[in-house]
């Protein structure tokens, strides 16, 4: 679990490649279920993960 929260934390979120966000945008971020509120509702972590993945790409854009 550390390793996994390490790699977050440590995310190269200024070289991330064309082809990963297109596929967030196009599967994740389009999908209206795929919000930290919605998700929350079945795992608080999975809602984390959720707002981060969000996040990351807003920042990167």
């Amino acid at each position: 679990v550390d390793d996994f929260l390490q790699a977050l934390l440590s995310y190269d979120k200024e070289h991330i490649p064309e082809s990963c966000l297109s596929v967030v945008k196009q599967e994740y971020l389009r999908n209206p279920d795929f919000h930290p509120d919605h998700v929350r509702t079945k795992s608080y972590a999975a809602a984390g993960l959720c707002a981060w993945a969000i996040n990351i790409v807003r920042y990167y854009e």
